[in-house]
């Protein structure tokens, strides 16, 4: 008859510390694929956004929609569902970054629109035409935003500017860089232009 073997208490523990390390060496990668994974999502989110924000300024006559009107009190997104380019239950998915849903989503969206670009009411041919002329491919639209007092997901942002508590500023989330579509089209992520900018930023999951 063969002899029962059992593991020792010294035994399991060295299996125990084995598996423990072996998982400790798996999971920066793992972590480093889903924010990967993640951030590829939120390219293809922005690029829907992109793709229904040309079909709105074309159905009217290239004016932009508005990041926040103030006779109704409803922000862009909300504009954007009642002129049925689409539904809540419909969007819900494209509308949110899947790097950041803090406890307080603003307006049902985590991205935010350009506020030197939609205040106040304005045309394309702004952006297109004299003195304020901008290429296509350099005029930004929409980007990862977040508001640094509350940690809370905004509608709209102030540009690459440093930020100060209370302003809605665009967040570098994905590895310290924004995913931002633009007027062409196209979505890039984007470095900051100071570190300043990141720094004071929320960058937490």
């Amino acid at each position: 008859m063969r002899k029962k073997m059992n593991f020792t208490l010294i035994e399991l523990l060295v299996v125990i510390a084995i598996i423990a390390i072996i998982a400790a060496m798996l999971l920066p990668a793992l972590n480093k694929a889903r924010a990967k994974a993640h951030a590829i999502a939120c390219v293809s989110n922005l690029k829907q956004l992109s793709l229904t924000n040309a079909l709105y300024l074309n159905d009217y006559d290239n004016w932009l929609v508005p990041a926040y009107n103030s006779d109704t009190g409803k922000v862009w997104a909300k504009a954007m569902e009642e002129a049925n380019y689409f539904t809540w239950e419909s969007a819900k998915n494209w509308l949110m970054c899947p790097s950041y849903i803090s406890a307080y989503i603003n307006a049902g969206t985590t991205y935010g629109v350009n506020c030197d670009t939609y205040l106040p009411y304005k045309k394309v041919s702004y952006f297109t035409e004299g003195a304020n002329k901008r290429e296509p491919d350099d005029q930004d639209l929409f980007a990862d935003s977040v508001d640094i007092a509350d940690k809370a997901q905004r509608y709209i942002y102030y540009k690459w500017e440093i930020p100060v508590a209370g302003v809605p500023v665009v967040h570098f989330r994905h590895s310290r860089r924004a995913n931002t579509a633009y007027f062409d089209g196209h979505v890039e992520p984007r470095e900051p232009f100071s570190k300043e900018s990141w720094m004071y930023s929320y960058t937490g999951p």
